[in-house]
């Protein structure tokens, strides 16, 4: 699923290389020559970023420590303390909003 999603974002970035590059090659004085150098290794460094953070997303994915996670756990254990410890049960206490 994650390298449908990564050649999707990727397409356009292939698309806008493969357009550079070809702006690249007509170019005809230096400045366009490197103005259009720059603009292919801009996205080149992109896609280098964009396969990055997809592989780091892919590395975290079904860690039961991941952050999100973590939230989810304490708000779970203090609601399931709260609603069915103290009320449900009446084994606790939980105190009074003022």
């Amino acid at each position: 699923m994650w390298s449908w999603l990564a050649s999707l974002i990727s397409g356009p970035l292939i698309k806008s290389a493969l357009d550079a590059y070809n702006a690249k090659l007509k170019a005809g004085n230096t400045t366009d020559k490197i103005a259009a150098d720059l603009a292919l290794r801009e996205l080149d460094v992109q896609a280098r970023e964009l396969e990055a953070q997809s592989a780091l997303k892919i590395a975290e994915i079904g860690r039961w420590y991941e952050p999100e996670k973590l939230f989810a756990y304490v708000t779970l254990v203090f609601y399931g303390k709260v609603l069915l410890w103290d009320k449900v049960l009446a084994l606790g206490s939980t105190d009074a909003a003022p």
